[in-house]
């Protein structure tokens, strides 16, 4: 049975105004329930400005659908494999999602605790757990 690809759909025109709406509806209403916390910190209003938030979207939408393509090959290639596929499949999606950045994006484990916002040992702890899981069930042991 042929697996229908959802990720490598592009978005329609309306699915990214909606997506836009959505994320200044819930920036407005993020800076609504926080207000007495914003003002009192230091903060860019620059930042938070609605007004560019057009070209903002689209390229957070951008990379959005370039990370969606991403994702959808690198589940290409693991897909071939029956039995690497079900190994990575009992994974956690932070698994998986360290093993996306470090076997097909080629970002080191220096640069994964910024991105994950985990810490640089449990990292380290979390890339030894998955190359122990996958050999041990690929290969039957170390």
């Amino acid at each position: 049975m042929e697996r229908k690809d959802y990720l490598s759909e592009k978005l329609s025109n309306e699915e990214k105004l909606y997506l836009k709406t959505l994320i200044i509806n819930v920036r407005k209403k993020y800076i609504r329930t926080n207000y007495k916390f914003i003002n009192s910190k230091c903060i860019d209003y620059s930042e938070l400005n609605i007004e560019d938030s057009e070209s903002l979207l689209d390229t957070i939408l951008y990379k959005f659908e370039r990370e969606l393509k991403s994702a959808s090959e690198f589940e290409k290639i693991i897909y071939n494999n029956d039995k690497l596929y079900k190994i990575v499949r009992a994974l956690s999606l932070k698994e998986k999602t360290m093993l996306f950045y470090l076997y097909y994006e080629n970002i080191s484990i220096e640069q994964i605790p910024k991105i994950m916002n985990i810490s640089r040992a449990t990292a380290y702890r979390m890339r030894e757990s998955i190359l122990d899981k996958i050999m041990k069930k690929m290969l039957g042991g170390k």
